[in-house]
């Protein structure tokens, strides 16, 4: 970033704040239950005592990916809990998924070869 643009612009400190959002994205399976997943993912944010009730939480469907269905998750922490959250948070998730049944898929690419002369 150029000095000037350092200079002339407005520096926005997150971590000077008293909450602070984490941003997630989590991805399902194509043939797995949209609406099951949303529930897995609220119950863990219900029940991790450092996400914040106010502002609420927002768990929504953000894109039918090439390899899985995404949500975007977004919940609120106080900043000095972020990082603590924010790393607990993914495997409460998976841990929830796997006992549930809906998978976390990885992506993945079908190749094709012909030989010459076969169709």
């Amino acid at each position: 970033m150029p000095n000037y643009q350092i200079y002339s612009s407005t520096i926005i400190n997150y971590s000077a704040r008293e909450n602070r959002r984490i941003d997630m994205v989590i991805g399902i399976g194509y043939g797995d239950d949209i609406k099951r997943a949303r529930d897995l993912i609220h119950q863990v944010l219900e029940t991790e005592a450092t996400v914040l009730k106010d502002p609420a939480p927002t768990v929504m469907l953000l894109e039918l990916g090439a390899s899985s269905v995404d949500f975007a998750v977004r919940p609120w922490v106080r900043t000095v809990d972020y990082w603590s959250t924010r790393a607990a948070l993914p495997e409460a998730i998976k841990l929830a998924f796997d006992k549930d049944g809906i998978s976390i898929p990885y992506p993945q690419q079908d190749i094709h070869l012909f030989q010459e002369g076969t169709a």
